[in-house]
Parts: structure tokens; C-alpha cells; sequence
């Protein structure tokens, strides 16, 4: 008896301080064949001939580190963009209260910052998920 008491103390504990990194998804166009997240670039700025796939919301609270969460969630947010068949994801700024906190996220091999929201180590990212046309020229 003791030990099924124990037992459940320790499978509620951890269901707690797990913690997770939720997301939603509003198509505002048509998805395409998925891609790699790998291969999505992030931008901060509209680029020439896109159009919007979907608006993406991602929120991690998954680790009591902050930046581990950013991390997170950042993946979090090119996986589903890439499952909807995207090139890119165009980054926006969410909508706040005052009381919630900024942080900047700088991806590994760039010199972009990301900003996001949230309290404590939660962390949320909103993107629209965007496929680039590309000009192929001829040479």
C-alpha cells in the first residue's frame, strides 16, 4: 500500500515538473508537399513574392531554463512550418501585456535576434509560415 502511495507521488510529480511545448496552427492558405525544418530560413522582415501557408503559435515551458525553452520552441515552430511545406517562417511579434518579459534568441550561425514573450521560463513565439517564390534565372 505504502509503495502504490509512493509510486503515485513520484508519477505525479514528475507529470508536474515536466511541464510541455504546445503549439496551434491557423492555415491562411494552402500547405504543400511537407519539407525539411532543417532547410526553412527564419525571417524578421516580409521578403519579396511569398505567400502565407499559416500562422503559427508555440508556447514551451518544458524546462525551468529559459533559453532552453526559446530553443525549444523555436524547433518546435520549423517543424510544424515545414510539415505545412513551407521555405520560411516570418517571424512576429506577439501581442504582450506589459508585465510579460523580452528575451532575444539568437540561432546558432546567425546574427539575427529573435524576440520573444512570456513569464519565467515560459516561452512564446508566434510565426507565419511563408513559402518564398524564387526567381530562377537563366543564365
Amino acid at each position: 500500500m505504502i509503495r502504490k502511495i509512493f509510486l503515485s507521488l513520484i508519477l505525479t510529480t514528475t507529470t508536474i515538473l515536466s511541464g510541455c511545448t504546445t503549439f496551434d496552427v491557423i492555415m491562411t492558405g494552402e500547405a504543400r508537399k511537407p519539407t525539411s525544418a532543417d532547410k526553412l530560413k527564419i525571417y524578421l522582415r516580409e521578403p519579396e513574392n511569398f505567400f502565407s501557408i499559416g500562422l503559427i503559435d508555440v508556447s514551451s515551458n518544458s524546462t525551468p531554463s529559459r533559453s532552453a525553452n526559446k530553443k525549444r520552441a523555436l524547433k518546435k515552430l520549423k517543424t510544424e512550418a515545414a510539415k505545412l511545406g513551407t521555405n520560411g517562417v516570418l517571424l512576429r511579434v506577439s501581442n504582450g501585456s506589459p508585465n510579460q518579459g523580452g528575451a532575444i534568441l539568437i540561432p546558432n550561425g546567425s546574427n539575427i535576434g529573435i524576440v520573444t514573450t512570456g513569464r519565467g521560463s515560459v516561452v512564446e513565439i508566434q510565426g507565419e509560415a511563408i513559402f518564398v517564390l524564387v526567381d530562377k534565372k537563366e543564365d
